[in-house]
Order: structure tokens, then sequence, then C-alpha cells
């Protein structure tokens, strides 16, 4: 199991249970900032992609309309990347 709040995804089917409870591949996803981020500004299809919801999904839109669309779980790594670049870019813009 990951430490340091690392949600480890391995084939990327993310769904939420009838339970209430957020799985990945069938296991609970145990990290409660993980569920509370999912539950506010993602919603995951039947199809296993991923879409941003909210203030989440709006901010996206205006900075990075290619990330505002979503993504398939199986792109989690290549998402992250472009949400690092972004991160970086919006702080580069504060300095």
């Amino acid at each position: 199991m990951p430490r340091a709040g690392f949600t480890a995804i391995h084939t990327g089917r993310i769904r939420f249970g009838k339970d209430g409870r957020w799985y990945c591949d069938g296991e609970p996803i145990a990290n409660r900032a993980i569920c509370q981020l999912y539950a506010r500004a993602m919603t995951v299809g039947p199809d296993g992609r991923a879409r941003y919801a909210g203030r989440l999904h709006e901010a996206l839109k205006a900075e990075s309309p290619d990330l505002a669309v979503g993504f398939d779980v199986a792109d989690l790594e290549q998402v992250g990347q472009a949400m690092g670049v972004l991160r970086d870019r919006l702080l580069a813009r504060r300095a």
C-alpha cells in the first residue's frame, strides 16, 4: 500500500459504490482527501472516463481546455504530468 497520501491506480477502474464509497479496481480508496476531491470535483462515467465538475471544471476550461474535457483513467500518469505543468505555469504567474 502506498504511503504519504498517494493512491495507487492499477487498471484504473474507478467507481462510486452503492454503499457511498469510492473504489479503484474493486478496492475501497482509503485516502479521505482523494475521496472528497472525487466527490466534489469529478465524476466517473460507466465508460471509466473521469470528468471534472463545478468550479474545478470552470477553472480548467479557462486555463487548459484540453484538461477540462476529462480523461480516461488509464491516462492518469499523463494527466498528472499535464496538471503539474499547469500548476507550475500558474505559480509562475503569481511570482
